[in-house]
């Protein structure tokens, strides 16, 4: 195949010029576990995760030297993001707090003994270069951004909160540190193949 760039250049136009991995935002429900202030605040300043991953096991059958290979179970990777700590420390706090509810640091009890209880659901939304243009009643054109993407954890919650390095060297910086997630399950809410399944870890006997 001969190198033309106009040819990959109309490639990448019909693309919408490819998907940018900086037009995201990561949404936490406000209940008993974080207040709405906080999951405001946790929204602005949640700066980088990820789109899921999945993996499906391999069942091995031997047959005269050969093998054969059979999809097997379904297994969900661990999740993290990076926050961008506040010199108010609100979601640093309230993800502590969190993680103490589950275990306490001295007591080793927990005051959270259902999954409903400890967990909620995270949305991962992922927007593309372009928007919407609409006029609201006072005359003001907006641009709505254009959701490509949305994934759903569903029954997430907190298994390890990293350590915020500290030196007298670091200049021109902001802390950070990493909120690693553990869940149930993922869910695509947009598109054509959005899974759509049975378990549900809100319910009431769980």
């Amino acid at each position: 195949m001969a190198f033309n760039l106009n040819s990959f250049a109309g490639a990448l136009n019909a693309a919408s010029l490819g998907a940018r991995p900086n037009l995201f935002k990561v949404t936490i429900p406000d209940n008993s576990l974080l207040s709405a202030e906080n999951a405001k605040t946790f929204e602005f300043f949640c700066q980088s995760g990820q789109i899921p991953g999945s993996t499906l096991g391999v069942i091995e059958v031997p047959y005269f030297g050969r093998t054969l290979k059979i999809p097997g179970n379904r297994t969900f990777e661990e999740w993290s993001t990076t926050i961008t700590n506040s010199e108010g420390w609100e979601i640093r706090t309230s993800i502590e707090d969190w993680v103490a509810k589950i275990n306490g640091h001295v007591t080793n009890t927990t005051q959270l003994d259902t999954l409903n209880s400890l967990s909620t659901d995270l949305t991962i939304i992922h927007y593309g270069n372009g928007g919407v243009t609409n006029t609201d009643a006072s005359g003001q054109e907006k641009v709505t951004p254009n959701k490509i993407a949305e994934y759903k954890l569903v029954g997430a919650w907190p298994s390890a909160v990293s350590a915020i390095d500290l030196a007298w060297d670091s200049n021109d910086t902001l802390e950070t540190f990493d909120i690693t997630w553990q869940y149930q399950y993922w869910t695509r809410e947009t598109g054509s193949s959005a899974e759509i399944s049975s378990l549900d870890v809100n319910a009431d006997n769980i």
